[in-house]
């Protein structure tokens, strides 16, 4: 038994497996490294193209809204805009707002979604847009003295890359309902809470002295 032994000790290895092992120990290393790399640029890709699109879309809706209600000019939304996108678009060719003098408005834009992929060159962004209110006048070719109130609507923009550059191809209304903010109702179950009347402060009384000296002359009257 103590001959088997030392004959299993004393067996060489195989002239291979050295070899084998460092082969895939560094093809192992490699593939890790590989990965981290390609995680870590598919990360910075998409917080970059994010990051352009989110500019685009939110800097270009709102300049159409200023152009429709008469605060900006419609050349400069092919910073943002195709032409075939700004030419298609029914609320700057038929605008309502043409018969009023807007001089100001409270205009909201929120984002919803957005769906960026690196390796695509279209991407989308989903929008809530809101103009709770719009302050100006009517020329005399309006139809009403009263300016139309602006409709909450939410858009799924759809931008394309073309020439290094992100540009707003369609923007088509959402079927999705907009969620409403819900307003703060007062709870009537909770009892109201009375205030306590103010306790009026007790008078401070104050002791005189005796006076010692007089009280020592009584006493020695007779």
């Amino acid at each position: 038994m103590n001959r088997k032994r030392s004959n299993l000790k004393n067996k060489p290895t195989n002239k291979f497996t050295v070899p084998r092992r460092a082969t895939w120990y560094v093809l192992r290393t490699i593939l890790l490294i590989t990965i981290v790399v390609s995680m870590t640029f598919y990360v910075f890709l998409t917080a970059m193209h994010t990051a352009n699109i989110y500019i685009i879309v939110t800097e270009g809706i709102t300049l159409r809204a200023k152009c429709i209600l008469g605060q900006g000019e419609i050349t400069e939304m092919q910073q943002y805009f195709t032409n075939t996108c700004i030419a298609e678009d029914s609320a700057l060719q038929d605008n309502v707002y043409d018969n009023y003098n807007i001089s100001g408005f409270d205009y909201r834009l929120s984002v919803d979604k957005i769906d960026v992929k690196p390796w695509k060159k279209t991407a989308s962004m989903t929008v809530t847009e809101r103009i709770p209110t719009i302050n100006g006048t009517a020329y005399e070719s309006a139809p009403s003295s009263a300016i139309p109130e602006w409709e909450d609507v939410q858009y799924k923009v759809i931008c394309m890359k073309e020439n290094n550059r992100w540009y707003i191809t369609k923007i088509t209304v959402s079927d999705e309902k907009i969620k409403e903010k819900p307003k703060a109702t007062p709870n009537m179950s909770l009892t109201p809470i009375t205030p306590k009347p103010t306790e009026k402060p007790s008078p401070v009384v104050t002791q005189r002295p005796k006076d010692d000296s007089v009280s020592s002359e009584t006493s020695n009257n007779p």
